[in-house]
């Protein structure tokens, strides 16, 4: 707008009312500086001004519309989606490996049969280091036989056997009779312990044997029987000496027969009278 003159009341626009001498200059402008002022009509300070205007009710700003929330798709998360592929990369060559092998597996070659040679079997008999090659011969114990009533040295024990007797009955106290076709022998042993250590001994120790191989252990008797004592189990001294009678049941007519017992230095017999 053109201001004539510079007198703000020049300007229709902004002319007071009927009765008023100042009106209102919302927008002024002097020198570039923009203002607002009340002035008078016949004012000289204005530039420009702007057309007073009534300010409009503020209108009511409707709430912006909220955002729509629409609800999460069902899916697995990053960890599972990567788990699921590794998987069926696994998967992938799992199954080419499978096929690549069953191709190659088809076209290979068989390989040739090989025919094994005939196993002859060894032949029977000794080999030449057999032949060769003596078998051990067996160490004979010795025997060394006696008559009885003599006395053995076989270190470390003295023996002694004598006093045979065969019957058929004995009183012990009461009265034992040989079953038909038997006989009792009782023969009297003496042992002496002529080393330095103790010595265990027994009846179970002496047996009558035959030349054919026959054996016939001792008899278990009461402690004192036929009027003597039996030669019982003991352990014997340094020195010392153990002695008894021992009873044995023989058939008859079963001939020679001989008392043995077992020694360190070999087998002693006694040559009996039957």
């Amino acid at each position: 707008m053109s201001i004539s003159a510079n007198v703000c009341g020049n300007c229709a626009n902004f002319k007071p009312n009927k009765g008023e001498k100042f009106f209102n200059c919302t927008y002024a402008q002097q020198a570039g500086v923009k203002y607002a002022m009340q002035v008078r009509a016949d004012t000289r300070s204005c530039e420009a001004f702007s057309e007073l205007k009534q300010p409009k009710a503020a209108q009511s700003k409707a709430p912006p519309p909220a955002k729509r929330t629409e609800p999460r798709r069902p899916g697995l998360c990053p960890w599972g989606r990567i788990v699921l592929l590794a998987a069926i990369v696994i998967l992938i060559l799992l199954l080419a490996f499978g096929a690549y092998t069953c191709f190659f597996k088809g076209t290979a070659t068989p390989a040739p049969t090989t025919t094994p040679a005939p196993t002859v079997p060894p032949t029977a008999g000794p080999t030449p280091t057999q032949l060769n090659t003596p078998a051990p011969t067996p160490t004979p114990i010795p025997v060394f036989q006696y008559n009885l009533g003599e006395w053995v040295q076989a270190p470390p024990l003295l023996l002694f056997a004598s006093s045979a007797e065969k019957k058929k009955q004995y009183s012990a106290p009461g009265p034992h009779v040989a079953p038909a076709g038997t006989s009792f022998i009782f023969i009297t042993v003496t042992l002496q312990n002529a080393g330095a250590g103790t010595i265990g001994t027994g009846a179970i120790n002496f047996r009558i044997v035959t030349p054919s191989g026959l054996s016939f252990p001792p008899m278990e008797l009461p402690f004192l029987f036929y009027n003597a004592y039996v030669y019982k189990p003991s352990s014997v001294a340094p020195g010392k000496i153990t002695s008894g009678i021992i009873a044995y049941l023989v058939p008859d007519g079963v001939t020679p027969l001989w008392l043995q017992t077992s020694t360190p230095g070999g087998i002693v017999q006694w040559r009996l009278p039957w």
